[in-house]
């Protein structure tokens, strides 16, 4: 033992160094502890983002099936769009009606008149059903003209 530790040994200096040590490891627990509250903050903000996004990526996806689906109707789809586009409008509430009931007064009316096997018949389901698919069309897709 040197002179100086002779001079500080009534003083206690492993008290010091245990007291040191103590801190030290209450300071690395401190640590340990803000360490996992930060990871969990920061996983729940993950967590947070995920459940906010998903509605919105949802909401993204119909909005993308509805502009697809007025591309075909406008056209725009090529020959796979058309066919979509056509079974779109037959598909809309009451087309499939309309189209039955129409043909059927046609029908009606041309055997009421006796010409229920005449090319008029034919002309005049055909003019129908022409105007009923212009209509459904219009009434999805209204063309404005100025």
């Amino acid at each position: 033992m040197g002179f100086l530790d002779n001079l500080l040994a009534p003083f206690g200096t492993g008290a010091q160094q245990s007291a040191a040590a103590a801190q030290q490891a209450a300071i690395q627990q401190g640590m340990a502890q803000g360490s996992a509250a930060l990871n969990q903050g920061t996983q729940d903000i993950q967590n947070t983002y995920a459940s906010g996004l998903q509605p919105l990526q949802q909401t993204y996806g119909t909005a993308q099936q509805g502009t697809q689906q007025l591309g075909n109707l406008l056209g725009l789809g090529g020959a796979g769009g058309n066919a979509s586009a056509l079974a779109a409008l037959q598909n809309t509430p009451g087309y499939q009606f309309t189209l039955g009931q129409g043909t059927q007064n046609v029908d009606r009316n041309a055997a009421a008149t006796g010409s229920l096997n005449s090319g008029n018949t034919d002309k005049a389901v055909a003019d129908y059903t022409t105007g009923l698919a212009n209509n459904t069309y219009q009434n999805v897709i209204p063309i404005r003209t100025q």
